[in-house]
């Protein structure tokens, strides 16, 4: 019975060698997403609170609120990168919130970039090339769609 131990037949997962450079990139990028997710919750966290700390009437909803009021171009919300800095720069707190969205967002965008250095790393091209066009996409969709 012990000799059939990691001999298993079907290609299990115990017969693949072990790669310290696979398991390393691994453990970077859940790093990466563990980090990201953490730091975006703080963030909104912090925007949440400091935004009912200045608007305590905020707490009393007293009249409906609609998802379109927060998403239409008038909304008090910062809407673009010029006006997430003013507010910042203000210490809104919907500035702060909207931050932790733009980290919540950046986190999967990251993890592809580490995903593109860490096959680079490893010199599987094909693998690096495939990647790369992700992050390409994806930039590319972030700058230029929904302008």
């Amino acid at each position: 019975m012990a000799a059939a131990e990691g001999a298993a037949p079907g290609g299990s997962p115990s017969d693949i060698p072990d790669d310290p450079v696979l398991h390393k990139l691994e453990t970077v990028v859940s790093w990466v997403l563990r980090i990201g997710v953490v730091l975006a919750v703080a963030i909104v966290l912090a925007g949440l609170i400091m935004t009912f700390l200045n608007h305590p009437d905020y707490s009393r909803l007293t009249h409906g609120v609609r998802y379109q009021t927060l998403t239409s171009p008038h909304s008090p919300f910062p809407h673009t990168v010029g006006q997430l800095g003013r507010a910042l720069a203000a210490g809104e707190g919907r500035g702060v919130i909207v931050l932790g969205l733009v980290v919540l967002l950046a986190t999967p965008v990251l993890r592809v970039a580490v995903g593109v250095v860490g096959y680079a790393i490893e010199r599987d091209w094909k693998m690096t090339a495939a990647t790369a066009f992700v992050l390409c996409v994806l930039l590319f969709s972030i700058i230029f769609v929904g302008r």
